[in-house]
């Protein structure tokens, strides 16, 4: 087989010929567009009667890459495979001419001319195959003509694949708009064409067997508008079709029979040649029933959080109320209890005064829970944060149940992580109120001689630096099922002798969540419970100062510790000592130290309740086995002070009180190991009796409960002789005026002016440099966190129930400051 391509040259007569056959072809070939083997069988036909070939057919290429004869002039040759590796290289030939020995193309057992044209369309790829014999005069002016008619076969095959698609296209698009859910008409500029889906037609009620044109759409809008609701409306809109292409967001609302709103859309639609109007109908009937009924629904929520609010601003205001009648004669219970205790009672007569303590402390609490709870609800509380010693907070809550615990033989530490800083800014007292409630808790629910931990370490959390606190108790443990509902308010455990408000723990959460925090709890039955919170805060500097950085400078200070302690009180300071020259030693008694060789010891502490009371004998163990009258051996004991002249007698060098803090062991460290003077405040025996040291002051009081002023005289009488005290907020106004005050404490809830007004009276009654203190003295919690104090010109505030303690610390506090001022 043999490809030949030499191309004589042109003759004339030959021309003229073949473009004749090229016309007689084309105008064979004019609408003939049916079907595809329609179409196929007249192009083949008309071309073998014009051609120089036997016969013609059209191969095709299957996706499995399979050349077959499609389309054929001879009707045995359809389905016959043409090799795919020597058809498909021909792809690109306009014409070739193949000669051939065998029957690769012609199918024939004699040698034949094969003409193989490529036929491309934008849908396909195929071969036009030409049989001719073997004589067959391929001659130039034939070329052309094959030529012609190739581009002739394209054009009607893409032709024809282009109109069947779009036909498709056509039959599919008017199925989609004929079932739309949405009517739809459409409308042409020349009013020639329209269109209408079978919503539509039943929207304008048109028959669907009736024909339309626009002069019947134009009467079904007129018709439909005058069934309109809001028909005005809408007829004012249509003058805007006049100057836009499209409106939306177009509410037609339809009354009976069709009962329908539609948001309609119309565009201005340019498409080539043609241009037209659409018209979309969107129902949203559905869609405006539910606003309509969320507009009444908000109307509804607004009237419920306005009543809301104002139940709210009534309760505030009752509780308020409430607590100022409950605390005034509790003010007067606990006043006068505070006072009591400081004379001579029997045993018997003490423990009554404490039985009458305790109790009004705590219905004081309880009042104070539903009170925060109150203010939490009716978004009164705020966080205040401010800068403050970490370690003081903690050892401050450990004070408040150091009597409570001391009862139940309870031991409470606190176990503060090196990494913790010594100063954090955090609302101080809302931590306080979480951790002593917390700690509440754990003591109260711990059996006799247990522990309470308090752990506290400091992380990153989302790049925040966070305080974390554990409370860890030994006590019977918290049910799981308990667990989910224990910081829900109004929730108690099932323990009967819990009691409380059960408000508590839902108040510390609340707070908790205001300060961005997590707080919660871990416990199995009879493995005691940890409750946890942590709290973002915010450092005082770059670089705090950590607990760990006050050790450092014992890293080379060689020097040995010996404590006769429980582990659990080892654990709560060694973690100070890790990786440092001083060393601590702790065993459980004293003669475990001689068990063993021990480097000598700078110090020596004891814990009374680890020897059980047998403080001499343990002194004695020390002396007896060579430890040196040098060594100071420090006692460490939850008894008064006024017992240390005892502990001198048995030998002890110095005393701590338990629970230990953190600043006092260092103090020890810092006295008896380095020989540093440590300043400390001795208590006298006779501390709980105030000496008159204020005599060049004077006081005025305006209470009005009677009981109150009894208090506060018995108070005023041990420290000073110059005091007033006056019912009402006029008499104080004219006593200001007759008088120069230098502290007054003014009750708030005064019959007339009140304690507000009064102040703000007796601030202008004084010239600038001549001003009192004026402390507030009211039962309104409410009233410590709003400004209308600082406004009404109050430089503190001292809530009732106060005590002795209390009123003593305001004077000495404030007198002693303006003793300095005028120095």
């Amino acid at each position: 087989m043999s490809f030949q391509s030499n191309i004589p040259m042109i003759d004339t007569d030959e021309q003229t010929i073949w473009s004749n056959k090229y016309v007689r072809f084309f105008k064979s070939t004019i609408g003939i567009h049916n079907t595809i083997d329609n179409m196929m069988g007249v192009l083949l036909q008309s071309l073998k009667k014009l051609d120089i070939a036997e016969k013609i057919y059209y191969v095709h290429f299957l996706p499995s890459g399979v050349a077959e004869i499609a389309y054929s002039t001879d009707a045995s040759l359809v389905g016959l495979k043409i090799p795919f590796s020597k058809s498909h290289d021909l792809t690109e030939n306009t014409f070739r001419l193949i000669e051939e020995d065998i029957a690769l193309f012609s199918f024939e057992k004699t040698a034949r001319k094969v003409i193989v044209q490529a036929i491309k369309t934008d849908h396909t790829t195929g071969l036009l195959v030409k049989v001719c014999a073997e004589d067959a005069n391929i001659h130039t002016a034939y070329r052309y003509f094959s030529l012609l008619c190739k581009i002739r076969f394209e054009e009607i095959v893409s032709t024809y694949q282009t109109t069947t698609d779009l036909t498709e296209l056509n039959i599919r698009f008017e199925s989609i708009l004929s079932k739309s859910p949405i009517p739809i008409v459409f409308v042409d500029e020349s009013a020639n064409g329209v269109f209408m889906n079978t919503k539509a037609y039943d929207l304008f009620g048109f028959s669907s067997d009736e024909p339309i044109n626009s002069q019947k759409i134009a009467e079904g809008f007129s018709n439909l508008i005058t069934k309109l609701q809001n028909k005005e409306e809408v007829q004012a809109k249509m003058q805007e079709l006049m100057f836009s292409n499209s409106i939306d967001r177009w509410r037609w609302k339809f009354g009976a029979p069709i009962n329908r709103t539609y948001n309609v859309i119309t565009q201005l639609i340019h498409v080539n040649r043609y241009t037209g109007r659409i018209w979309i109908f969107e129902d949203v009937t559905i869609e405006e029933q539910v606003e309509e009924r969320l507009q009444v629904i908000n109307h509804q929520l607004i009237h419920l959080a306005e009543k809301e609010r104002r139940d709210n601003v009534m309760k505030t205001t009752f509780l308020a109320n409430m607590s100022h009648e409950i605390r005034t004669p509790m003010n007067g219970v606990i006043g006068a209890v505070s006072l009591l205790e400081n004379t001579v009672l029997s045993n018997e007569q003490f423990e009554l005064v404490n039985i009458i303590k305790k109790s009004g402390e705590s219905l004081i609490s309880l009042i104070n829970d539903i009170l925060d709870y109150s203010k939490i609800e009716a978004g009164e509380l705020t966080i205040q944060p401010e800068v403050f010693s970490s370690v003081e907070l903690f050892d401050d809550c450990v004070d408040v149940f150091y009597a409570t615990a001391l009862e139940k033989s309870i031991q409470l530490r606190v176990m503060l992580n090196p990494n913790v800083p010594v100063y954090i800014r955090a609302d101080r007292n809302r931590l306080r109120q979480i951790i002593l409630n917390f700690v509440s808790n754990a003591v109260k629910f711990s059996p006799n001689g247990s522990w309470v931990t308090i752990k506290v370490s400091a992380r990153n959390i989302d790049g925040k630096p966070t305080l974390s606190c554990k409370v860890i108790d030994q006590g019977k443990g918290i049910d799981a099922n308990e667990q989910e509902l224990i910081f829900d308010r109004f929730k108690q455990l099932t323990n009967k002798h819990s009691g409380g408000t059960g408000l508590g723990l839902a108040i510390c959460k609340r707070l908790t969540e205001m300060m961005d925090g997590i707080i919660g709890v871990k416990s199995k039955l009879h493995e005691g419970a940890e409750f946890f919170f942590e709290v973002p805060f915010e450092n005082t500097d770059s670089k705090p100062i950590l607990l760990g950085d006050l050790f450092i400078k014992y890293a080379n200070t060689e020097a040995c510790i010996w404590t006769v302690d429980s582990q659990q009180a080892v654990e709560t300071f060694e973690q100070y000592f890790k990786d440092k020259k001083l060393e601590l030693v702790a065993f459980g008694s004293p003669e475990k130290f001689f068990e063993s060789p021990q480097n000598s010891p700078s110090m020596i502490l004891v814990d009374s309740m680890q020897v059980k009371g047998e403080l001499e004998k343990a002194i004695r163990v020390f002396r007896e086995n060579g430890v040196s009258e040098q060594v100071p051996i420090v006692v460490m004991s939850y008894s008064h002070e006024k017992e240390a002249k005892e502990y001198a007698r048995l030998g002890y060098s110095d005393m701590m009180i338990k629970p230990l803090k953190l600043k006092n062991v260092m103090k020890m460290v810092e006295k008896w190991v380095f020989k540093t003077v440590v300043q400390q405040t001795v208590q006298k025996q006779e501390e709980n009796k105030p000496e008159k040291i204020l005599n060049d002051h004077r006081v005025l009081v305006v209470e009005d409960n009677e009981f109150n002023q009894k208090i506060l005289k018995r108070i005023l009488e041990g420290v000073m002789d110059e005091f007033d005290i006056v019912d009402t907020g006029e008499k104080a106004v004219v006593e200001a005026r007759k008088k120069k005050y230098d502290l007054i404490f003014m009750d708030i809830q005064l019959p007339g002016i009140n304690g507000i007004m009064t102040s703000k009276l007796i601030r202008e009654t004084y010239q600038d440099t001549d001003q009192p203190f004026i402390i507030a003295l009211t039962a309104d919690v409410f009233l410590k966190d709003s400004s209308a104090l600082e406004e009404a010109g109050f430089d503190d505030y001292l809530p009732k129930p106060y005590r002795q303690k209390e009123i003593l610390g305001k004077i000495e506090n404030y007198l002693q400051r303006q003793s300095h001022m005028v120095l």
